[in-house]
């Protein structure tokens, strides 16, 4: 996924959204996954031997890599805001309770 700057998608609270590929959103949650197991977390959390696709953004992994802190706490809150659809919204909320009209794609990057 590319970096974005937090404006650009919170301009409308929570009407704005950026279109990611579902692949791509997969690959990236096993990639900080797959960090964390070789760092030794998955003797500890059986969780991180879970395949990306089978974790639910928002289940205890997300919790267990914000006690951490650090740059693999922030990337995982950034794939919380990203739903079922690949659609990255402002906050995990929306991700959870898309609104059902008014939004609009602000950047379409499945290419």
């Amino acid at each position: 996924m590319k970096s974005i700057k937090a404006e650009t998608i919170a301009r409308r609270n929570g009407k704005d959204w950026l279109q990611h590929s579902p692949q791509t959103v997969i690959a990236c949650r096993q990639a900080i996954m797959d960090i964390r197991v070789a760092r030794g977390m998955a003797k500890t959390f059986h969780v991180f031997n879970l395949p990306a696709k089978d974790v639910h953004p928002m289940s205890m992994i997300g919790r267990i890599l914000d006690d951490y802190g650090g740059p693999l706490g922030h990337a995982w809150y950034r794939v919380r805001r990203i739903d079922e659809k690949g659609r990255e919204h402002q906050q995990p909320y929306y991700a959870l309770n898309v609104p059902d009209k008014g939004q609009i794609c602000v950047e379409d990057r499945l290419a």
